[in-house]
């Protein structure tokens, strides 16, 4: 298939009730013709051979037309942890299927998945990782109804980068078919690739639900985590990889239904629980399980357990309902001065630092404050400094002391 001229990829595009386009020779990916109206209807062959009469360097196919769908990935690594996410989720045999029928990659180091199904909607983007504050770039998207997708052997002037599309596995006889519900797991697999975070909203109902509510769930959501929640309530987490988990809901036994990110909150793919088929935050998941979505009654519950703003006293347990433990240590434990200076705490009159989900937090005024790493690095550096001036050295002097004491006595 590499070997074959772009002429012939088209025909034989053409008699496996494909639409083959010419390619532009000017970077843009786009047909060379105006093509709309074979979105519908496949040109005949002898105009198909007008086309690529002077050997184009570029075919390409209008997506939608026989049912032929793509499946694009953008960013190389992205399809790589794709791909073992599907492995571990249970889709690794569909998506084995549909890459033995088409695979290729692009010059810019993409993939193409293209496959057939009897479901076919319009171009969608499925992840996209934010640049800048204007700027977006797709990870993974798709080409259906409307859509146009340039195939392999494309090369030179076709792509800004002068590269060729290399088939990879598969051929256009092969492209695989697969089932609407197959479909929709891939897409939604690829949806847990999102790197977009979604506009700040409050949870549905508990505005108002009582004096502080807003408070109380904001520091729930910061303090627990995705394990203390839902493990409690039945749900597997069933794989876990570039900061998202996925999980498995009560009552099933293979695959995943949800799945959770740092930015992106509880993500459920399911209608089968209580819960909406969209994002929503652990408190939301908390309120639904609990107290049947009563933001009232559940806001009342947080806060007897010790949810809200405000320093709180060192736990040996995270979750709802931690109490407070002091930790018996000796004076010389090497671990002391790092639990000291490092735990959820706040000694009176001192700033304290706290870890959370890889990120630092500093308490300030009341609430934490996240820190870049450099004001971590300086604000470590000061505490160690004064606690080791404050409680460690004099202890230990006296500790030392006493040892010279007992072994003169």
């Amino acid at each position: 298939m590499s070997q074959a001229s772009c002429l012939a990829t088209a025909l034989r595009a053409l008699e496996l009730g494909l639409s083959p386009l010419p390619v532009a020779s000017d970077g843009s990916k786009r047909p060379a013709i105006r093509w709309k109206a074979f979105t519908t209807e496949a040109a005949d062959r002898s105009t198909v051979e007008s086309w690529f009469a002077h050997e184009p360097v570029g075919v390409g196919l209008a997506c939608g037309f026989g049912r032929l769908e793509l499946l694009e990935f953008d960013d190389h690594q992205v399809y790589l942890a794709f791909q073992s996410a599907a492995v571990n989720l249970g889709l690794g045999e569909l998506l084995e299927r549909v890459e033995a029928g088409y695979l290729e990659q692009t010059p810019g180091g993409g993939m193409h998945l293209l496959y057939r199904c009897d479901v076919v909607e319009g171009n969608r983007k499925l992840a996209e990782r934010q640049i800048d504050k204007k700027t977006r770039k797709p990870l993974i998207e798709t080409r259906g109804q409307g859509g146009f997708v340039v195939i392999a052997p494309s090369n030179g002037r076709v792509h800004p980068s002068g590269g060729a599309y290399v088939l990879e596995r598969g051929s256009l006889e092969a492209i695989a078919e697969i089932a609407p519900d197959e479909r929709q797991s891939l897409f939604d697999l690829a949806r847990t690739f999102d790197e977009i975070e979604p506009p700040t909203e409050q949870p549905r109902g508990h505005t108002g639900a009582t004096s502080g509510g807003d408070g109380v769930l904001v520091d729930f959501n910061a303090r627990v985590t995705p394990e203390e929640i839902l493990e409690p309530l039945g749900w597997v987490k069933a794989h876990s990889a570039g900061g998202v988990s996925y999980w498995r809901r009560p009552g099933k036994d293979f695959g995943w239904s949800a799945s959770w990110g740092a930015t992106k909150g509880f993500r459920v793919f399911t209608t089968s629980t209580i819960l909406p088929a969209e994002s929503c935050s652990l408190a939301f998941v908390y309120c639904s399980y609990h107290h049947s979505g009563d933001w009232r009654a559940c806001v009342k519950d947080l806060a007897q357990k010790g949810y809200g703003p405000g320093p709180r006293a060192p736990s040996s347990k995270s979750g709802p309902g931690a109490e407070g433990v002091e930790v018996a240590e000796g004076v010389t434990d090497p671990h002391r001065l790092a639990r000291t200076v490092l735990g959820p705490l706040r000694v009176s009159g001192l700033d304290a630092l706290r870890v959370h989900r890889d990120e630092w937090f500093l308490w300030r005024g009341g609430v934490y404050v996240a820190l870049s790493e450099s004001g971590v690095s300086a604000q470590t550096t000061n505490e160690v400094k004064r606690e080791f001036e404050r409680v460690y050295l004099s202890e230990l002097r006296a500790h030392e002391a006493a040892q010279r004491e007992q072994s003169t006595s």
